[in-house]
């Protein structure tokens, strides 16, 4: 049953990084818009997402 349950929490972990490395990609883009206010909203997200994403590897 453990292997079960680690297998399924690596499914769901592997899906939550496609999701975030997605919105990751979009924000990256979203950096090198002209309007200032966007580029300083995408560099927190940016920093939100790759939290995220470290939490995730370090939960492995």
């Amino acid at each position: 049953m453990a292997d079960s349950s680690q297998n399924g929490a690596a499914r769901v972990r592997h899906d939550v990084r496609n999701a975030l490395a997605s919105a990751l990609l979009s924000a990256d883009i979203l950096e090198s818009h002209p309007d200032p206010n966007v580029q300083e909203h995408a560099a927190t997200v940016i920093q939100s997402i790759e939290r995220a994403l470290n939490y995730l590897k370090s939960s492995s």
